[in-house]
């Protein structure tokens, strides 16, 4: 590989890392934990999660086990994830809510749906 491409894919390489650690931060700060609890919990050393939020390395097992640990609290692994995580929902709970809600709409579009005609045969009838 030419030495100028495997540069880009480094530099790619590591935007992307420090991406995902900045969302593993959001995630630690919205659920209002320390790094010590997450540490203490999985077991990390420290500074490990410090060092994984803000894209300065880390291995690839702790970088998993952090990623698993939001995953198993509820959070969707795509928006942790990807590249573009704008279509993404942050909340597993979020897409459930939202299939409810979109079935919810098409139930109030049907039921509109049928009010209208029933509207129409009305006024039918009273000007026959």
């Amino acid at each position: 590989m030419e030495n100028s491409a495997r540069k880009e894919m480094e530099k790619s390489r590591k935007e992307m890392f420090a991406k995902i650690g900045k969302r593993l931060r959001e995630l630690r700060i919205q659920e209002n934990l320390r790094h010590s609890d997450i540490q203490d919990e999985l077991k990390l050393k420290l500074n490990v999660l410090h060092r994984i939020e803000f894209g300065k390395g880390g291995s690839i097992e702790n970088f998993i086990d952090i990623v698993q640990y939001f995953v198993d609290k509820g959070y969707n692994l795509n928006w942790i994830m990807a590249k573009d995580n704008s279509m993404e929902f942050k909340s597993t709970n979020q897409q459930v809510y939202y299939e409810f809600d979109k079935v919810k709409l098409v139930e109030q579009a049907k039921q509109l749906v049928q009010d209208s005609e029933n509207l129409l045969r009305t006024i039918e009838k009273t000007t026959s």
